[in-house]
């Protein structure tokens, strides 16, 4: 799913805390600055481990049409898209991303990661930093 997120240009903010809308704001600004220096339009994904509802209501997003739950996006182009960590469904599919939150939601997904078998690709990926 990481992967499916970055197939077009974009910027990737992380939180440990769930985000208000403020914070959502500052990084859409962020990118828009970027956007223009580079002369190439890049998207915003937020990830957090709560739901930013403020920040949710704020731009209008809605669950990502094709996506699993905990994706929300707008319907225009130029709005953040936001990832809730904690409405991912815990599937393989998502354990890097679920890797990224805090507290039990990042205890359970280390677990999860240390019982894949150890040939498996992800374990290649986090053995050096987590497990």
């Amino acid at each position: 799913m990481l992967g499916r997120m970055a197939l077009t240009s974009c910027a990737i903010e992380v939180f440990s805390d769930t985000p208000a809308r403020f914070d959502v704001q500052l990084g859409f600004a962020r990118t828009l600055f970027v956007s223009a220096r580079r002369r190439q339009v890049y998207g915003l994904w937020v990830i957090s481990p709560g739901e930013p509802r403020s920040a949710i209501d704020h731009w209008g997003l809605e669950p990502r049409v094709g996506w699993p739950s905990g994706v929300y996006s707008g319907r225009e182009h130029a709005t953040p898209s936001v990832l809730v960590l904690s409405q991912l469904p815990r599937d393989r599919s998502t354990l890097l991303l679920r890797l990224m939150g805090s507290g039990a939601l990042l205890r359970d997904a280390v677990a999860e990661a240390r019982a894949l078998a150890a040939d498996a690709w992800e374990r290649r990926i986090i053995d050096d930093v987590l497990l």
